[in-house]
């Protein structure tokens, strides 16, 4: 009976070190994963990306904090409104608070995506012109479980752009989907429709310096 017993746990042993074992390689695997998304990106310094990591200044405090809480929601039961939209004039910040968001989701095993408009925009292009599968990156837009969207504006309006813009924002719009946007202009001077769904998320402003010279003006001090 003994011998049984000791069997019996040796066998419990081996059946809890292979769940270990198992575990582990799945966490290492979603590291991996993680780290490859993020490479992808080709950003320098991007894995430090975090919300504690960001200068505090006197115009982005409240975006940080909203985006903080925007990035918490778990999308079941929302509080927040599943758009979020930072605004404010170039070098306030906006891209480097929407990476952050992008790097919280990808540790958050979302596989977000992240696009600036233009460049998003001379994707979609090439697949119109033959030169990839049609409908693939407005499709795995449309699909992704966070989208952010860099830059809305800068990009050359026309019926084809505004189009394939409208398509692609109403549908995260009806559907729910979390998106991140975005941009210099202020919401109004977008177009209509697009202007339009975006007024009903959530909005910030980053103001203050420019935060490139700021940084530019720390540099020569130390020179």
């Amino acid at each position: 009976m003994e011998e049984l017993d000791n069997e019996q746990k040796e066998f419990e042993k081996q059946q809890i070190e292979r769940r270990n074992q198992a575990i582990l390689a799945e966490q290492l695997a979603k590291k991996k994963k993680w780290e490859n998304i993020i490479d992808s990106m080709a950003i320098p310094g991007l894995f430090e990306y975090t919300f504690e990591s960001i200068e505090r200044l006197p115009g982005n405090n409240k975006a940080i904090e909203l985006s903080k809480k925007w990035a918490k929601e778990d999308w079941v039961n929302p509080k927040l409104h599943h758009f979020l939209v930072l605004v404010g004039e170039p070098g306030r910040g906006k891209t480097k608070l929407a990476l952050t968001i992008f790097v919280n989701a990808v540790y958050k095993d979302l596989t977000p995506l992240f696009y600036q408009v233009p460049n998003l925009l001379s994707k979609i292009r090439l697949e119109f012109n033959g030169k990839d599968e049609q409908g693939q990156i407005i499709e795995k837009c449309k699909a992704s479980r966070l989208l952010i969207l860099d830059d809305l504006g800068m990009q050359k309006n026309s019926d084809w752009v505004l189009e394939q813009l409208d398509s692609l924002i109403d549908y995260r719009y009806l559907t729910g989907s979390p998106t991140v946007f975005t941009t210099n202009l202020k919401i109004e001077e977008l177009p209509p429709r697009i202007s339009s769904r975006l007024s009903e998320g959530e909005i910030v402003l980053l103001s203050g310096q420019d935060y490139r010279q700021i940084k530019a003006e720390q540099r020569k001090r130390h020179v």
